[in-house]
């Protein structure tokens, strides 16, 4: 009886029903399972106007067309680059505040903020290694910001990116005057935000709305800001069970929708051409990431699921991966840009330590790391229950 399987509480604490055993699925047919259902909904969400982010938004767009939908423009847009651009001038404590440490697991100290928001000019020696994690160190920050050169270069540098980040959008074919669809994997809303802060302080258009795989509590900002925002699998942050789980493992879907060749944008030229880092991963894994996704794009036509049976793949892969699953990414890397960095998806560690007490930094997906050590589904049951039951929302997205 399914009721006597070791992962029978995983799936009463997720909520949903006992879920099928992922023994004998590849990794491409399950992430078909998730993003498929996904794609199927937005071929009647998008409409007119709407640009796929890139780098997941490629294939999201290559599978809503294959499902009959229109076709998205292609846009590069991060997090770093939107907030950045985001703050109009050094007054703008909210804006800076967002960028320099609430998107920011991490907050910056004095002189790397500095630098952060492209100036020359840094703090005083005496306190420009003080981390802006305090009232006390955020304030004199700001102050020192709203002083002379500092605050002269803040509105230069916001107002050229701003510029060179609008022109990019009108080279993509997206036109801000009228009504802008953002299609993404979604989570906190962080780049919608600040795009509607971008357009607004150029009078550019209205806000953008946002049709993503999931969003967090967070993307409450950016409703407050008037951007209409939806979410597929879980909107808002609920279900909770399925947010908790997510955040603590966004990087193994992220990674398998990621266009494999091309590196995250770092700026864009004056005409709006994005300037594209390298990839930070080698050949091996660019072509195991191409190969997966033309297998997804070969499944996705038949998967008929629903939002119930893509919360269920979502849950199952991130929780109880086979060691087939696992075994396919296990020397996969993902980069994050805020902050700069490479993580191992399944950690560099011998496995001789609790997964899920690690950082995500240094191990992304706990479950993947603990079945290549031998755990069995009881292990992985224990481990994704703490996760459940005191896990939170760390997706700064």
């Amino acid at each position: 009886m399914t009721e006597d399987r070791p992962d029978a509480r995983f799936w009463r604490a997720m909520g949903l029903p006992i879920g099928a055993p992922g023994d004998g699925m590849s990794l491409g047919e399950t992430v078909a399972r998730i993003i498929g259902p996904f794609c199927r909904w937005l071929v009647g969400e998008v409409g007119g106007g709407a640009v796929a982010v890139m780098r997941e938004g490629r294939l999201i767009a290559d599978l809503t067309r294959l499902l009959g939908g229109p076709p998205m423009a292609e846009t590069w847009l991060n997090r770093r680059l939107t907030m950045r651009a985001a703050i109009a001038d050094a007054g703008d404590s909210e804006a800076l505040l967002n960028f320099l440490v609430r998107a920011r697991r991490q907050p910056l100290d004095g002189a790397a903020a500095a630098r952060e928001l492209g100036l020359d000019h840094v703090p005083p020696p005496s306190w420009c290694a003080d981390v802006l994690d305090n009232a006390t160190a955020q304030g004199r920050f700001l102050a020192w910001l709203g002083e002379g050169d500092a605050a002269r270069q803040v509105i230069t540098v916001g107002r050229d990116l701003r510029r060179r980040l609008l022109a990019h959008l009108a080279a993509c074919g997206a036109d801000v005057t009228r009504p802008m669809t953002l299609v993404d994997l979604g989570y906190a809303g962080n780049i919608q935000h600040a795009l509607a802060r971008i357009l607004a302080i150029e009078d550019g258009g209205p806000a953008p709305r946002g049709l993503y795989l999931l969003t967090t509590a967070g993307i409450r900002w950016a409703r407050r800001a008037g951007c209409v925002a939806q979410g597929f699998v879980a909107d808002g942050g609920d279900p909770a069970p399925l947010v908790r789980l997510f955040a603590r493992s966004p990087e193994p879907l992220e990674l398998c929708c990621t266009t494999p060749g091309l590196g995250t944008v770092a700026d864009y030229d004056k005409d709006g051409a994005p300037r594209l880092l390298a990839p930070p991963w080698g050949g091996d894994q660019a072509a195991a990431m191409a190969t997966l996704q033309a297998e997804v794009k070969s499944k996705v036509g038949d998967v008929a699921g629903d939002v119930a049976s893509a919360r269920l793949s979502l849950a199952r892969l991130l929780a109880l991966p086979s060691r087939a699953e696992a075994a396919a990414v296990a020397s996969w890397v993902y980069d994050e840009n805020m902050p700069e960095g490479l993580r191992r998806l399944c950690g560099g560690g011998d496995g001789s330590t609790d997964p899920w007490a690690a950082d995500r930094a240094q191990v992304p997906w706990p479950a993947a790391a603990a079945r290549l050590a031998g755990a069995d589904d009881r292990a992985l049951v224990a481990g994704a229950l703490r996760l459940v039951d005191g896990g939170s929302e760390l997706l700064s997205n």
